[in-house]
C-alpha cells in the first residue's frame, strides 16, 4: 500500500508483545522500532511498534499476514480504536477510513471491548500516553523532532539522527572525525546511540544530532539521559570551525535543555536536576595550541552556565562491557582527568554534598557502567566527601 493511504500510520505493542513475538516467530528485535516506557518505579523496558509507512515485518508476499493467529491487540482491535477518558475509563471510536469498517461484525466488537477491559487494571499509564500519541503520528515520530525545529541563530536546525539505517547517520560520523579527531575509538558509540537504546546503555536514552544551517551540515550533538537517576549527560557537542562563536552553541544549550524536560516526562519523572559534561582540562593539555583549545571550551561552558564542580574526576576511555567495541582496541588507552560541569536546569540551583554524589554515581554507575569498587569511582567520591568546606555549590544566572 501506498504510505500515503496508509490509515493508522503506527502499530503499539503491549508491554511484553515484542518478546513474544520474538520468541514464537525467531525474528529478531531489529524487526521493530522500540520505545522506551517506564511501568514501574525504576523498571524501564522497551515496548515494540511497527511504523507501517514500510512494509510490516509479517507481511508475506501474497499480502497474507504471517503471524494471523498471533497478532498484536492492536492489529486484532481494528478499526476499533481504544483510549482513556479523563476519568481513566475506557472510550472508544472507529477508524472511519478503515474499508473493513463497513462489515464490521457487532459481535466481534463486544468481544474486542472485553479483551481492552479485561487489560486496563494492568496497563501502566505511561503505556497509554505512549498509545494515545501515536494516533497523531504520520509514520515513525522522529524523537519528537517538530518540537525541536526552533530556528537557531543564522538559520540553524537540529536535525536528529535515529536509527541505524538513518541517512544521517554518515554524516554524523563524518562530523564527529572532523570534530573529535582525538576520539576515534568512540565512532561505534555514535552508531550506537543513534539508536537511542540499546542493551548496551541500559540506563540511558540516547540522542545524536546534526547542526544543518543553510544546506550545510555544521555541527554535531551527543547527549543522553539516564532515566535511572533523572539526569542528563553531555557527551559531546561541537561545530566547525567557521561556524563557532555565533551563538549557535548557546542555543544547542537550551536545546538540550528542553530535550530533557521532554524524556523526563516521557519516562514520568519530574524536571532533571539538570546535565553534566567533561571537559578537558587545559592544564593537561600536550602544547600551546591545545591549551588554548581546551580553555575555549571551558570558557564557552561557564559562559552559557555551566557549573565547575569539586570533584576529582577520570573519565574512563569508554563504557564497560560494551558490545561494539572490543578490548584490544583500547590498548593505550587511559582514564584521563577531567573537569565536571554541570548545567542547573534551574539558574542559581544549589548542588550539595548528595547532589555531587549523586552526580558522580550516575557518570560512573549508569553511564559507564564501573563497579562502585573501582579505583575511579572511590577517588571522585572520596574528593567529595573530603572537602568540609564544600558544603554547595551554586550556579549563576545563564545569560
Amino acid at each position: 500500500m501506498d504510505p500515503q493511504q496508509v490509515v493508522c500510520p503506527v502499530v503499539v505493542l503491549l508491554p511484553f508483545e515484542m518478546e513474544f513475538l520474538m520468541e514464537r516467530t525467531g525474528v529478531s528485535a531489529e524487526a521493530f522500532r522500540r520505545w522506551p516506557i517506564e511501568i514501574a518505579p525504576g523498571v524501564t523496558i522497551d515496548i515494540g511498534m511497527w511504523d507501517l509507512g514500510k512494509p510490516c515485518p509479517f507481511l508475506q508476499d501474497n499480502f497474507q499476514c504471517g503471524i494471523y493467529n498471533e497478532k498484536p491487540v492492536d492489529c486484532q482491535s481494528f478499526p476499533l480504536l481504544a483510549s482513556l477518558d479523563p476519568s481513566g475509563q475506557l472510550a472508544w471510536s472507529y477508524e472511519e477510513k478503515c474499508p473493513s469498517l463497513e462489515t464490521l461484525n457487532e459481535a466481534f466488537a463486544a468481544q474486542i471491548r472485553a479483551m481492552w477491559e479485561e487489560l486496563l487494571p494492568v496497563l501502566p499509564q505511561t503505556w497509554w500516553k505512549l498509545y494515545q500519541a501515536a494516533d497523531d503520528w504520520t509514520g515513525w515520530p522522529a524523537d519528537e523532532a517538530m518540537e525541536l525545529d526552533e530556528t537557531g541563530p543564522g538559520g540553524a536546525v537540529i536535525r536528529p539522527v535515529i536509527g541505524p539505517d538513518s541517512p544521517l547517520l554518515p554524516v554524523a560520523v563524518e562530523l564527529f572525525q572532523e570534530i573529535f579527531p582525538g576520539y576515534a575509538h568512540y565512532v561505534p558509540y555514535i552508531r550506537a546511540c543513534a539508536s537511542q537504546t540499546t542493551p548496551d546503555h541500559p540506563a540511558t536514552f540516547d540522542h545524536v544530532w546534526v547542526i544543518e544551517q543553510n544546506g550545510r551540515y555544521i555541527g554535531l550533538r551527543v547527549l543522553s539521559y539516564i532515566h535511572t537517576r533523572n539526569l542528563g549527560h553531555d557527551a559531546f557537542v561541537g561545530l566547525l570551525e567557521p561556524y563557532r562563536g555565533r551563538g549557535i552553541g548557546g542555543w544547542l544549550v537550551r536545546q538540550t535543555m528542553a530535550q530533557l524536560r521532554r524524556d523526563a516526562m516521557r519516562f514520568g519523572q519530574p524536571e532533571p536536576l539538570g546535565y553534566c559534561a567533561e571537559v578537558e582540562l587545559p592544564r593537561e593539555a600536550q602544547d600551546e595550541a591545545e591549551r588554548r583549545e581546551r580553555e575555549r571550551a571551558m570558557a564557552f561552558h561557564l559562559k552559557h552556565g555551566g557549573i565547575p564542580l569539586p570533584v576529582d574526576y577520570y573519565e574512563p576511555p569508554m563504557i564497560n562491557g560494551v558490545s561494539y567495541i572490543r578490548p584490544e582496541q583500547l590498548t593505550g588507552l587511559q582514564s584521563e582527568p577531567m573537569q565536571l560541569v554541570f548545567y542547573p536546569m534551574q539558574p542559581g540551583r544549589s548542588l550539595g554534598q548528595a547532589d555531587l554524589v549523586e552526580v558522580v554515581e550516575t557518570l560512573y554507575l549508569d553511564v559507564y557502567r564501573l563497579e562502585r569498587d573501582s579505583w575511579q569511582f572511590r577517588q571522585a567520591v572520596s574528593s567529595i566527601l573530603g572537602r568540609r568546606d564544600q558544603t554547595s555549590i551554586r550556579g549563576g544566572d545563564d545569560e
